[in-house]
Order: structure tokens, then sequence, then C-alpha cells
């Protein structure tokens, strides 16, 4: 393989690997193309030694530096069948032997577009992003050329294969770079904060591997569950913790004593999270707090408690955990959980009312004449929370209607769409209380996308005056279907206590 040399027919192959790759995404800078610290070795490591750290770290090229970690060549994994297994090389020869020299490099500033000229006009496939005479990271075809689900794929695959927080701090941070692009070329909301969940339960994941390697929590039956926001497969850029682990009690040992060793390998993987980017929840839901830390009894007597003798202020505050969903372990404690709680709520028309009594106490900001009320206060004046105001009457509707119609999931959209074909609700009236809370999260992504560029703070208040006519609109009629969805549920919970 020759990674110096021209290739014919270079302006055509600019072409077609131009029309996979975003037209906004062709003035990035090459540093935040790079994918991972860069895998490099000194021109005297013998061809063995080399092709065992590609193995090791995953990669499908080395690069060759001296010294001062200036790269002088680069040896690939087509390299090690076209000049090592066919030639039958001695793997006790330094790599300088067998390598490519000539390796092509640009500065972290340089653009996606530079490389891809350079590499299409050279015929090879990749470039050493060099500063200061010393290699930063290497840009390969794939990186410049890769479509989403690649992408999404290669972030995958970091995670599991880190083995250490180390790695899986690098590996995350590039989340929501990939969450902000794919948003700005138009991918759903919905498809969005599935796609922000699902890459921190892989992240989240590899930390319980990582940290329950060598715990002694082998015997233990365990399933560490998601709550709230990530319960649902809903986070968005701005999210904390809302964890907790499901055990069963073993014959021989006591809830405390299993919860003993279980708290402090919870507690290792909460605080990785939080160097990961995903905060410490400030109300202390996280399954390092012994109080979510609970054998499947203890846990079917704190429904029972809200369920059955919660008062309003108690069952507002319990919601969260309604939203529960196994992430690693036992899954099945999880499911005969869910199972428990949806046959032991079913039947309790005082909950329902209660618990629908709560939703709608937060309506929606609408006035008189229909017209978007401001809720921001002093702080944000002239500004709605969508988070609050516009999402939140939703996610409580469809929590309650969920459990009252024995939905297992716990999506919104889901619980949405299932609870309106188990209760009959109209299909046209169902969607579009799905296309609203859709529209909502989709403005909230993109406010949170926009503070995040301008290196605010994020939160979830909209300036009204940052939108345009459509958009107000919009978003008013939005605010008019989740006070549709407040009337349904107040209607069918109604319906419940009167015993139809």
């Amino acid at each position: 393989m020759n990674e110096s040399g021209p290739a014919d027919g270079a302006d055509d192959r600019v072409g077609a690997q131009f029309a996979d790759i975003e037209p906004e995404a062709m003035g990035r800078p090459l540093s935040s193309l790079i994918q991972r610290e860069p895998v490099f070795c000194a021109p005297e490591t013998p061809v063995r030694a080399a092709i065992e750290t590609m193995h090791r770290h995953g990669v499908g090229a080395l690069i060759v530096c001296e010294e001062d970690a200036f790269p002088i060549g680069i040896f690939t994994v087509r390299d090690v069948l076209d000049r090592v297994t066919l030639p039958g090389i001695d793997l006790s020869l330094p790599i300088s032997r067998v390598m490519s020299g000539g390796l092509k490099a640009l500065p972290p500033d340089a653009s996606a577009y530079e490389a891809a000229l350079l590499m299409a006009g050279q015929g090879i496939h990749h470039v050493a992003v060099v500063e200061s005479g010393r290699l930063v990271g290497v840009v390969s075809e794939r990186d410049l050329f890769m479509r989403p689900a690649g992408l999404v794929r290669r972030i995958g695959a970091d995670l599991r294969r880190a083995e250490d927080i180390e790695s899986l701090v690098r590996a995350s941070g590039r989340f929501h770079e990939l969450a902000t692009s794919l948003l700005r070329q138009g991918l759903g909301s919905a498809q969005v904060t599935r796609l922000i969940s699902s890459l921190n339960d892989v992240l989240t994941q590899q930390i319980i591997r990582l940290e329950t390697r060598d715990a002694d929590v082998g015997d233990l039956q365990w399933c560490f569950i998601e709550m709230g926001s990530a319960g649902r497969f809903e986070q968005t850029f701005s999210t904390d913790q809302d964890n907790g682990i499901i055990f069963r009690q073993a014959a021989s040992k006591s809830a405390d004593e299993v919860r003993e060793r279980l708290l402090p390998v919870a507690q290792r993987v909460n605080r990785a999270l939080a160097d990961c980017g995903i905060p410490l929840c400030r109300g202390g839901i996280m399954a390092g707090d012994p109080r979510c830390c609970l054998s499947t009894e203890e846990w079917q007597k704190r429904f029972a408690d809200w369920i059955y003798q919660g008062d309003p202020e108690a069952q507002l505050n319990a919601s969260i955990f309604f939203d529960f969903r196994a992430q690693y372990g036992e899954t099945s404690l999880a499911t005969d959980l869910r199972r428990w709680l949806i046959r032991f709520a079913g039947g309790n028309r005082l909950f329902f009312a209660q618990m629908a009594q709560i939703a709608l106490n937060n309506q929606p900001p609408l006035g008189f004449i229909r017209d978007l009320v401001p809720t921001g206060g002093d702080e944000h004046p002239n500004s709605i929370d969508l988070k609050v105001n516009g999402i939140t009457p939703f996610v409580d509707a469809a929590r309650i209607l969920g459990l009252a119609a024995g939905v297992a999931g716990t999506n919104t959209v889901e619980r949405l769409r299932d609870a309106g074909r188990k209760l009959d609700f109209p299909a046209a009236e169902v969607a579009a209380w799905v296309e609203a809370f859709e529209f909502l999260q989709a403005l909230r992504l993109k406010r949170q996308v926009a503070l995040k560029a301008s290196g605010q703070a994020l939160h979830n208040f909209l300036p009204l005056d940052s939108l345009n006519e459509l958009e107000r609109r919009i978003l008013t009629e939005s605010m008019r279907q989740a006070s549709r969805l407040q009337s349904r549920l107040a209607r069918y919970v109604g319906l419940m206590e009167h015993g139809r």
C-alpha cells in the first residue's frame, strides 16, 4: 500500500467522496475530527510489537514517529499482508523497514476540505495532524466521509473497548458534537434524544463493567436501572443522573448486608458518570444513595406507599421513579417489578386521581385569548420554560395513561401511542399530541445548542421574541395540544373514579 503516491482520476474521486459528507462539515477543522489519541511507535520498534500495538488499540494504522513525536511514516493493516506476511518478512525487523514513508501532514486548524483534497489528490487514506512539529492525531478517509450511522458505531465501539475511565471521558466528549451535527442536518428530536440516551447507555454499561471487574459482587443478583428522562430515552444536552439498583435478597443475607456490598460500587459508577459529563443528581436520586439501592421487596413497599398512602407532594417527587427501565445486570428484576407495578397500580382509582390532579396543576402557558404567557420571571423575561411548561405536561399525562392502560414501555411517544390504542382514543388526536411533543423537544434541543455555542450555561427557557411568526404559531398550537391532552386525561380519570 502506497500512502504517498497520487491516484488516477483524482478529480472524479473528490466528487464521489464529497457526496457522502454534509457541505457544512467541509469547513470543520481537523482538530474536531480527531477520534482518539494518536497511536504511534518508534522507528526501531520490531514489526511484531508494532502489530501487537495495533491489535491492542483496535486501530488500522500505526504512525511511526521519531523521538520528538514527529511523524515520519505509517504502517497499516493492509501492509501486514502486502509487506510482511506475503514476503515472509522477519517479525524482529524494525518497523522502519516496512512502513510507508512520506506521510502527509496538516495542522489542526486545516479544514476537512483541505484534507479531502489531499487524500483524493495523493491517493492516500490517512493524514497526520501535526502541531509545532508534534503528532496530535490522525484523520482517516473514514473519519471524513463516514455517514452518521458509522460514526455512532465508531463511538460505541470506542466506548466498549475502553479499559479505563480516562478513555471513556475522551470518548464521551464526542456525544454532543455528533448529536448537534445530526440535529442541524434535520434529524428529528425523538431520534436525537434516543441517540444521546443510547450512547449514554453504552457509556454507563462500560463504566459498570470496569467498576465491577474487581468488586466482590459476583455472587449477588442485581440490576442497575435508569429513571427520569434516561428511563424514557429522552435525554437532551442538559441532563443529570437519575438511577438506582434493584437486588434480589438472598436467603442467607439481609437486605442491609447486600446493600452494604453494592453501595461502594454504585458510588464509583456515579462518580465516573459525573467525570464523563453526566452530573450527579442534586436530589440524590442515584444508585449510590441507600434510598435508591433496594431489594425487590423494598421497591415494592416504596411504590405501594406512594400509591396507597402518598400525599400529592410525595407523589410529585416520586414521578420520575415510575419511568424506570433496566440498564445492566439481571434485567428480569426490572421487568418483574414493572409487571408488579402495573398490576398493583391498575385498580387504584384514588392514586390515578391524585396523579392526574398533580399533572393538571401544571397548565400550559396559554392566556385568555390563547396567546403564550411568559413564565420565566425576572431572570428570564418574556420567556417560557420549554421543559416545565411544554414537555412536562405531555410526559406526566403519558405516564398516567400508560400505567392505566398497562403499557410496559416508558418512552413518552410510545406511551401515548400504545395507551391511545388500548384506551381507544382517536388516532388523529394521538398523532397531534405526538407531533406537538416532538416539536417542543426540537425547540428545546435547538435552544440548548444555541446556548452552548455562545458559551452560556444550558437551560430550558426560550425567549419568545426569538421566534418568527410561524414558529410562534406552531408553539402556541403545541401548547394547545398539551391542554387538549390534559382535558382527555381529566375525562378519562373522571370516568375511572365513577367506575366506568
